[in-house]
């Protein structure tokens, strides 16, 4: 193997992994929604492109452009030395295209773009060895297919030969049409029957339209086909066939196999790149940064979520019916026994009375503590827990498509959040609920300091009393009923006024407790939510940037 073919077989597959890379990237990227709606386009160009790789080391493709009557198959005979196109003034209204080549060369690469319809001249011209000459149907036709067939040969031409006269030479709908394939194919621009004349303002004012659809410093020659074709197939002498000679020398004398290799290499670098590009372009502004911050969004959402559920349940709890609240605030005072803990079971007695206050002694029992709990989580809005959950996932997907991600592609088929999930999390708050309380209530039965320390008082005045009576029986002063009541009501009123400092530190106990099992109640919700959501939306948004990344790096494949 020559050094030249080594490079040519390195040329060839790094193009090949290019447009590969390209592919599979709009294959798995077809949720990016500007992406999706041009993937019919970006398909059609790879495919072009694929059939030019495969035509790397092939001939040289070039397609003959212009309208009706400027003189394009007299160009092409002139070119081949023979009549091997037929002319008339007249051009038929067909979709047909024709193929002209030599007979030596290989039209397997380009077969794809050959349809039925095609005619395929063969000739044996030696200026047209390894070249293909494709002349598509009149732009200006009525045909309106003639327009996407001339865009097909376009995508596979190395070459395009644009052909007007005096009269059709300012055609701007082809050369816009034109603008799109000016990137990495070689333009050509011919002025015909230059025998009748041509004048500076004609060339000037093509050439300053071909520069407002981005052709600067086109190639333009003024030149008279027929005159040329009656020179070479005729011997005619003395008739003035303008540039022809000039357009021939780079068409056919200048195209060698080297110079049709290097041409090739170089449109297919300039076309590979010009696709990356227009994919790049294509991507949203911001998609790497919106898909990077995706997981931490997501668990913001799930955040909020669980906040919002949480609240849902703890109101249920402890606002709706605040039975259950006004017993944990006092709950810590079942630890007290002794004489203030007498005064506490009175008092809650008498209150028990004017109130429907949840009593403390009969919530001891776990069977009815579980019906007061699950009693009061009945209150929790399930539609209004849905609701924050779809909200969840609402945000999710609003994130996605705010960076031009179709969100279908994440949510099809997947079941997060769905619609079992409220009856679920409202189940698994109620267990821990009970599960809590009940631990609570224990410790809060189990006080004996707090029950001491509460008894100091009530049982020094006690003992100062007890102290009185023993002395007055001793000097033979028996105490009266109203020495006694003195007793009581100053015993009552020193557990009243501790009571009121007591219910202080009871409902700061009771509800550092509460705000505790709120805040377990939302890292239940919140364990629940997140791995539902974070992960599935980690995996797509990291999936999809991994694609994102290796397509960027594209272009290193062709250094």
């Amino acid at each position: 193997m020559t050094p030249e073919e080594r490079d040519d077989g390195l040329r060839a597959r790094a193009y090949e992994a290019a447009i590969s890379r390209m592919g599979g990237f709009l294959a798995r990227a077809a949720c990016i929604r500007p992406l999706a709606a041009r993937r019919a386009e970006f398909d059609e160009v790879l495919a072009a492109l694929s059939m030019q790789r495969k035509n790397l080391q092939g001939s040289l493709v070039v397609t003959m452009l212009g309208g009706t009557g400027v003189g394009k198959s007299t160009l092409i005979n002139a070119l081949a030395g023979s009549e091997i196109a037929k002319t008339s003034p007249i051009r038929p209204c067909t979709t047909e295209s024709t193929f002209y080549s030599h007979r030596e060369n290989d039209l397997g690469p380009i077969a794809p773009v050959i349809s039925d319809r095609d005619r395929i001249v063969v000739n044996d011209s030696p200026g047209l060895r390894g070249k293909i000459i494709l002349d598509p149907p009149d732009f200006d036709s009525m045909v309106v297919s003639n327009r996407r067939r001339l865009l097909e040969l376009l995508r596979v031409s190395d070459m395009a030969i644009c052909v007007v006269d005096r009269e059709k030479y300012r055609n701007l709908s082809l050369f816009r049409l034109l603008r799109r394939f000016r990137e990495g194919r070689k333009f050509l621009f011919v002025i015909n029957k230059s025998d009748f004349g041509v004048s500076r303002e004609v060339r000037d004012d093509l050439a300053e339209a071909l520069a407002g659809e981005g052709f600067r410093n086109p190639e333009i020659f003024e030149l008279s086909a027929l005159n040329a074709f009656k020179a070479r197939t005729e011997g005619a002498a003395g008739l003035d066939s303008g540039s022809f000679g000039a357009l021939e020398r780079v068409v056919l004398e200048e195209m060698d196999r080297a110079a049709i290799g290097r041409i090739k290499n170089s449109n297919l670098t300039a076309l590979v790149s010009n696709v990356y590009a227009s994919v790049k372009a294509a991507l949203p502004d911001g998609i790497e940064k919106g898909l990077g911050e995706m997981p931490e969004e997501a668990r913001r959402v799930s955040r909020a979520a669980a906040a919002g559920i949480a609240a849902e349940i703890s109101a249920s709890l402890f606002e709706k019916d605040d039975r259950i609240r006004r017993f944990l605030l006092s709950a810590p005072s079942l630890a007290i026994g002794g004489i203030f803990g007498v005064y506490l079971a009175a008092a809650e007695k008498v209150s028990s009375l004017f109130s429907a206050r949840l009593s403390a002694r009969r919530a001891l029992d776990p069977a009815e503590l579980k019906a007061e709990v699950r009693s009061a989580l009945t209150g929790v809005d399930a539609s209004r827990v849905g609701l924050l959950a779809a909200r969840a996932r609402s945000d999710v997907l609003s994130r996605l498509e705010a960076v031009g991600v179709d969100s279908s592609c994440f949510a099809a088929g997947s079941s997060w959040l769905d619609g079992a999930f409220p009856a679920s999390i409202v189940s698994e708050a109620s267990e821990l609920v009970i599960g809590r309380m009940g631990r609570f209530i224990e410790e809060s039965a189990s006080g004996f300091l707090r029950s001491v320390g509460y008894n100091i008082v009530p049982a020094a005045y006690v003992a100062y009393f007890a102290v009185a009576v023993v002395l007055r029986i001793g000097r033979g002063d028996m105490p009266d009923v109203s020495f006694f009541l003195g007793f009581l009501v100053l015993l009552g009123a020193i557990c009243f006024l501790q009571h009121v400092l007591a219910e202080r530190g009871f409902r700061r106990r009771g509800g550092r407790f509460m705000a505790a099992l709120s805040d377990s109640v939302g890292a239940l919700v919140l364990s629940r939510i997140e791995p539902a959501v974070v992960p599935a939306i980690t995996e797509f948004a990291s999936g999809l940037l991994r694609d994102i990344r290796e397509f960027r790096d594209t272009p290193r494949l062709l250094d």
